[in-house]
């Protein structure tokens, strides 16, 4: 299940080295190590605003993890993005202290519900029209999220 993978020994090191573990954290660890009653895939998510983009993005991790034809068409999208769009996304991914092994998941979720204020200055600064390679995520993710909400 997801929160084995996320919540593995490197990711908790990786997370108590970057200062970013808090209390969320260790109530996935908690849910972790004493297994819940849970049959079948599932996804358990968090947000702790009552942002829609917020939420929204939570949601696209959660659909990649467990809709296999979801994954499979944002990677895809992913896969055919421009290699420059590629790079300055894996390098703010990695700057802003991402594990390499969530990179394509990231990428798709932001560029499927909205990117974060330094995302969209970093493609403004290099004149890339992020808003039209957004839209193929875009009507994928709103077509996959109809089901759910």
């Amino acid at each position: 299940h997801i929160i084995d993978a996320v919540y593995n020994d490197t990711a908790i090191s990786d997370y108590i080295l970057n200062k970013d573990w808090n209390k969320y954290d260790e109530l996935m660890v908690y849910l972790k190590n004493h297994k819940l009653p849970l049959s079948g895939d599932y996804y358990l998510l968090g947000a702790q605003t009552k942002d829609l983009q917020t939420l929204n993005h939570e949601i696209s991790h959660g659909l990649f993890y467990t809709n296999k034809e979801y994954q499979k068409e944002m990677k895809n999208l992913v896969k055919n993005l421009p290699n420059k769009i590629t790079k300055l996304f894996n390098q703010w991914l990695k700057n802003n202290m991402y594990h390499r092994s969530v990179w394509i998941d990231e990428m798709h979720a932001y560029l499927s519900t909205g990117l974060v204020d330094s995302q969209k200055d970093l493609f403004k600064e290099k004149k890339i029209d992020i808003k039209t390679i957004r839209k193929p995520f875009i009507k994928l993710f709103k077509q996959y999220n109809a089901d759910i909400v």
